[in-house]
């Protein structure tokens, strides 16, 4: 019986202790909130926005601002380089921060009046130039054609030309066995420079060609493509070109043969002339002709002519 009074006892602590323990309050779980993700707007800068003077507008992310300059990057490529312009160029500008505005007007009526000294500085010199130019053309006197480092073109001289040519015929190719003949060729003569060292010399001159037998008076125009190397006191001119003649006369004796000969001769030259400062020349030629002067069919006649001639030339431009 008294032991039955100990488990009955023990069994009701028992009860009272799993009373107690239920009925303390549980420690409450933490409760974990979902996480909130940034608003892109809020982590990304707004634009500053420039104006042009045109109204053109530009996003830009601008870093500084001086009296006369803006220092900005691109919005797009805020990591890139850095552009500096002219405050002039703009109108204004809105900051994306804080929608602010500031316009730029009074910079820009200061900068914009500065062009003008530019300009009038730049157009001083031309008056100042233009002096010496006029004083050095007038000052100094026109260079002699003799001078052979002059480089003024177009200068021409007129003179006049006479010497002597042998001259003789071919027919179908062959030289005749016949004396050639000796005869006066002379007239005028034009040069005209066409560069520092190239000269054209035209000729107008009488010419009798032909041979022992053969008498033939020509109208003759040489043209002379001539290259001028300087000495002392002149110049050598070597060159060539070709002629063309204009048939006057033709005898095979006291008979005349104008009928039966071509109205007009032509072939290829070589020259050598040679020039004084004083305005006298000599002249070494050859002439070679291409043209069949036999107006009356078969064989085949052409003139050959050498000479020499002296010179002198009259008038100076």
């Amino acid at each position: 019986m008294h032991h039955y009074k100990y488990f009955i006892s023990l069994v009701g602590l028992l009860l009272i202790a799993q009373t107690v323990t239920y009925a303390q309050p549980r420690p409450r779980q933490p409760i974990k909130k979902p996480a909130v993700k940034a608003s892109p707007a809020a982590a990304t800068p707004k634009p500053d926005l420039l104006v042009r003077l045109d109204g053109t507008p530009l996003e830009v992310l601008v870093t500084e601002i001086t009296d006369n300059e803006i220092v900005y990057k691109r919005f797009n490529n805020p990591n890139g380089p850095s552009f500096r312009v002219q405050k002039a160029d703009f109108s204004s500008i809105k900051y994306g921060s804080n929608g602010e505005v500031e316009r730029f007007e009074t910079v820009s009526q200061q900068v914009a009046p500065q062009p003008e000294p530019v300009q009038s500085v730049a157009s001083q010199p031309a008056p100042v130039a233009a002096s010496p130019v006029q004083k050095t053309s007038t000052s100094s006197p026109a260079p002699a054609y003799q001078n052979p480092q002059s480089t003024e073109p177009f200068k021409w001289r007129l003179g006049v030309l006479a010497g002597v040519q042998s001259s003789a015929v071919t027919v179908d190719g062959e030289v005749l066995d016949v004396e050639g003949l000796g005869g006066f060729r002379g007239g005028l003569m034009v040069d005209n420079r066409i560069g520092r060292a190239l000269t054209v010399r035209t000729q107008a001159l009488f010419s009798t060609k032909g041979n022992a037998n053969v008498k033939l008076d020509y109208l003759e125009v040489p043209f002379d493509l001539l290259y001028k190397i300087p000495i002392a006191n002149g110049g050598i001119l070597v060159g060539g070109g070709f002629y063309w003649g204009r048939l006057l006369s033709a005898k095979a004796g006291t008979t005349d043969i104008k009928n039966e000969t071509s109205s007009s001769d032509a072939g290829l030259r070589l020259s050598v002339w040679g020039d004084l400062s004083s305005g006298l020349t000599m002249n070494v030629f050859y002439n070679y002709g291409l043209a069949d002067v036999n107006s009356s069919g078969g064989e085949v006649i052409k003139n050959h002519s050498f000479g020499i001639g002296v010179g002198y030339f009259l008038l100076k431009k």
